[in-house]
């Protein structure tokens, strides 16, 4: 049997394509060799959020990033959960748009409050003092500058 270098190579670079899609993420996700990917939202499960922020909201708020400092060095993103009658409050060092996947988020802000709904947008600047809330319950999508929001 005769193999070509040219198949060697496509078969090799096929394998390692295929490795790099077989992710160890908690949840489906494709990446392709470039970096490009998508994710799929609805499985990603949340965890614990890793910061104190009060014995009353710590059991009901949820998080997890879906982009590797690897992957993203300048951008983060992630999925946060709060469930029903959640709020805390936050000083955000970093920008922050949020994409409100499901229920109702409310921002409490010495400037006012801004409600968001499912379908709605949110963009918290860098230096705000914030009270993350919903009524009911939210699950949205986080995108960060710097990626390394939780140093920040």
């Amino acid at each position: 049997m005769n193999i070509s270098e040219q198949l060697i190579k496509e078969i090799v670079a096929k394998v390692c394509e295929n490795m790099k899609n077989e992710d160890s993420m908690p949840f489906e996700r494709n990446v392709l060799s470039n970096g490009m990917m998508s994710i799929k939202t609805a499985t990603v499960e949340c965890e614990p959020f890793p910061f104190d922020i009060g014995p009353a909201a710590q059991d009901k708020t949820f998080a997890l990033d879906v982009l590797t400092l690897e992957e993203s060095p300048r951008l983060g993103a992630g999925v946060m959960e709060l469930r029903e009658g959640t709020e805390f409050p936050w000083t955000l060092n970093y920008d922050e748009v949020e994409y409100i996947i499901d229920g109702t988020m409310v921002l409490k802000s010495e400037a006012g409050d801004v409600t968001a709904h499912a379908g709605d947008m949110t963009f918290i600047p860098k230096g705000t003092s914030i009270h993350f809330s919903t009524p009911d319950h939210v699950r949205f999508i986080y995108v960060t500058y710097p990626a390394d929001w939780a140093n920040q």
